[in-house]
């Protein structure tokens, strides 16, 4: 599937908002003061952190998220967002909702969350509105080219709540259409460096797909 992206910019801070700029070579641009409200989000972000949200709670949280970022203001980030979707759509491409988020404290925001009621549907589970993260580096995008079979690796490392045999079997259903145009190695268990290295010096492989989950210990990342 060919994408339209739609590059989303959220800068520091001014008083109390934030400016929100979102742009496409299309479909031109469109800019906002947004007022994020970060501080009542927090109970339910507790929630979804230490998993006691439900999926109604989760929704909620989607549609709030969708609606302090392209609800702001005039409208006019909602009416960009909806001519992308509407020429998308009409040409048979998905769009590509791409964040470049500067303040880390609204960075650390589970975007990929975002709820839209039209749809009725998180954006981000459809293949046809993916919600991507873009780091802004002195580094050009390469187009990336591969000759079948794609070749993925899949890494389960040992976790609390996560069925490794039954996350293996979802992936092996959802890939077992596409026959040999994706071929793939699932390690689990203990994963240190060492083996992932190892493996990794196996084969080129153009996919890693990690299941799991990330915590802090203190202030590092684990």
């Amino acid at each position: 599937m060919r994408y339209l992206d739609l590059d989303v910019w959220i800068g520091p801070r001014a008083g109390q908002t934030y400016p929100v700029r979102a742009g496409t070579t299309s479909y031109g641009q469109a800019a906002e003061d947004a007022a994020l409200e970060l501080d009542a989000l927090a109970p339910t972000l507790s929630a979804v952190v230490e998993e006691r949200a439900d999926p109604p709670t989760l929704t909620a949280l989607g549609i709030r998220l969708h609606s302090l970022l392209f609800r702001a203001g005039t409208g006019r980030l909602a009416t960009l967002l909806n001519q992308c979707l509407g020429g998308a759509r009409g040409s048979g491409d998905g769009l590509r909702i791409r964040l470049r988020i500067e303040p880390p404290e609204v960075a650390a925001l589970p975007w990929e969350f975002l709820y839209s009621t039209d749809d009725d549907c998180f954006i981000a589970t459809s293949i046809h509105t993916p919600v991507v993260r873009y780091l802004e580096l002195l580094q050009p995008i390469r187009e990336l080219g591969v000759k079948p079979p794609l070749a993925m690796l899949v890494v389960i490392p040992q976790s609390e709540g996560i069925d490794a045999g039954a996350e293996e079997a979802v992936l092996a259903e959802a890939l077992d259409h596409l026959g040999d145009a994706v071929v793939y190695k699932v390690i689990t268990g203990d994963v240190t460096r060492a083996r992932l290295r190892e493996v990794l010096r196996e084969r080129e492989w153009q996919v890693l797909h990690y299941i799991g989950h990330g915590d802090f210990d203190g202030d590092r990342a684990v």
